[in-house]
């Protein structure tokens, strides 16, 4: 059920002052980028008060509420920007690409930028088709006089982690985020207190919900021989990237 479903269902329910909450977070954009004491605070209400609207439009928890609400946020984009074309190969990768535009607009870069500037040690992990899009970011990195290693063997992925430590970085590319040799990896940064930036497909996953940062792009299905390239993921690794030239 999404955010809209759940509105029409339960939002007969809410107090006064729960649909004054869900009013402004709708409306203003930069909601999706706050913490729930930085929203409670902005609101002037209590956190109590918009964890129990969260309860009350049935979200197990307030991350997942705004997991939602950036889902719906990038539909609404869609239907309104996409232009009316015959060519249906044209609209789809316009419709992933502003979605992804869209959800990163959630993301503040300036912490991961700072992470990984100040890093001794940047690692990436990824694996099949994202391998390749790990490996340029590796270079990319490299350029910019960061210590960076890409590895796409579990192996070598598990000896670099349990090398390094706090003040150290695992960049984490991945579609879906439940890949089980790179959650052992995490477990394993996350014990050395490395930091770890996952960049993979909105919603929920293990590796994400394991990270300190969060970089989402649009989800995209394997169809047939048509192959998902992983261009969301490129395009967010881009995007991280010209941020750290700046």
């Amino acid at each position: 059920m999404n955010l809209v479903d759940r509105i029409n269902k339960h939002g007969g329910n809410l107090s006064n002052t729960e649909k004054y909450c869900l009013d402004n977070i709708i409306n203003n954009e930069s909601m999706v980028k706050v913490t729930i004491q930085q929203l409670a605070d902005s609101l002037n209400v209590s956190t109590t008060t918009i964890f129990r609207m969260v309860k009350k439009l049935e979200y197990k928890s307030f991350n997942d509420f705004k997991d939602d609400l950036l889902l719906n946020k990038t539909l609404t984009l869609e239907n309104s920007l996409i232009p009316d074309e015959d060519d249906e190969i044209i609209n789809n990768l316009s419709r992933q690409y502003l979605q992804t535009l869209q959800l990163m607009k959630s993301v503040d870069f300036d912490p991961i930028v700072k992470n990984i500037k100040e890093s001794k040690n940047v690692l990436i992990c990824a694996m099949g088709m994202t391998h390749y899009i790990a490996r340029v970011l590796e270079i990319k990195i490299k350029l910019n006089g960061i210590n960076s290693r890409h590895f796409s063997d579990p192996w070598f992925m598990k000896l670099e982690a349990n090398s390094m430590g706090e003040g150290d970085m695992l960049i984490i590319l991945s579609k879906t985020g439940e890949t089980k040799e790179i959650i052992e990896v995490a477990n394993i940064a996350k014990l050395n207190k490395c930091k770890i930036l996952f960049i993979g497909e909105v919603g929920k996953s293990t590796i994400k919900e394991m990270s300190d940062y969060f970089i989402p792009v649009a989800n995209t299905e394997n169809i047939g021989l048509d192959l998902d390239t992983r261009l969301q993921i490129h395009v967010a690794t881009n995007y991280l990237m010209k941020k750290i030239y700046k």
